[in-house]
């Protein structure tokens, strides 16, 4: 199966470490391309051609995609919603002085996404709003789960410093007692090539989910989290350390700052280029 990068086509491959599709034994890239070229080179013989049931379902098989959003109603019902990104922001915008750019006060209270199905590919970041961060709390370490949220700051007397914003009407999952000094929020973007190194850490959405359904649903759905294993283009998986399930590269995304209460913005990339996520970089279904 051919895997579709930013609109380009890439031929099955890996990379990484070993790879296989879900539930099949590891195999190399190595004798996979050598089994390739003997079969190419000797049609009539099959020895080396793999079984019908390894290989990977046809595309056609798969639900097509929603269109692409351009633009996403301001106002809907008196409800002022945040605009769907059309780019990838660089994360760098969402921290000032060292910090999350905060969502203040009432401001935050008024925060709204639309929930109108889009196909919220890595191409426009999820639909991910800028402001935006991947939170893990202290208690879910031993899960690896995390949930979408903005970070809020109130300045009032007596008031908590910081705290996590869902947008309105939003059923997050994640969201509700938190405590407010024990969890540590992640600034992320889309999987590449590039920036998925021994040691990153990936979110992802659970199989067999592939990208947001819109950009309600970003703070809807849980996220796994875990440690860089390996990749396979092949099947378009990407393999955490520890967890026998791969998910879906379409729906992965890198963690490149981390934030925890009371403390700095601290980065999580050794190369500044792992920052910069082009269209053209991005894994899509």
């Amino acid at each position: 199966m051919l895997v579709v990068v930013g609109g380009c086509t890439l031929s099955a491959t890996t990379f990484g470490g070993r790879a296989a599709k879900p539930g099949a034994p590891a195999t190399s890239s190595t004798s996979s391309t050598s089994s390739t070229s003997s079969t190419s080179s000797d049609p009539s013989s099959s020895s080396d051609a793999p079984d019908a049931e390894e290989l990977p379902p046809p595309r056609a098989d798969r639900p097509p995609l929603p269109p692409q959003p351009t633009i996403t109603p301001k106002t809907s019902g008196g409800t002022k919603f945040e605009v769907v990104a059309t780019r990838i922001p660089d994360p760098r915008e969402a921290i000032v002085n060292d910090q999350p750019r905060w969502r203040f006060g009432k401001a935050a209270g008024r925060w709204a996404v639309s929930s109108e199905d889009h196909a919220c590919t890595a191409v426009i970041d999820h639909c991910f709003p800028t402001d935006t961060w991947l939170v893990e709390t202290d208690k879910e370490k031993q899960t690896r789960t995390a949930f979408a949220a903005g970070i809020g700051l109130e300045t009032g007397l007596g008031s908590t410093p910081n705290f996590l914003v869902s947008p309105r009407g939003v059923q997050n999952k994640g969201y509700g007692s938190v405590d407010p000094d024990a969890y540590t929020a992640y600034r992320t973007v889309p999987a590449t090539k590039r920036n998925l190194v021994p040691g990153a850490l990936v979110f992802a959405l659970w199989e067999p989910t592939r990208h947001p359904g819109s950009p309600a649903s970003v703070f809807e759905l849980m996220w796994v989290v875990g440690t860089f294993d390996r990749v396979d283009l092949d099947w378009g998986y990407v393999y955490l350390t520890g967890r026998t399930n791969p998910v879906h590269l379409s729906s992965a995304r890198v963690g490149v700052f981390s934030w925890r209460p009371g403390g700095k913005v601290r980065s999580l990339v050794t190369d500044p280029r792992q920052l910069e996520v082009s269209p053209r970089d991005v894994f899509l279904p």
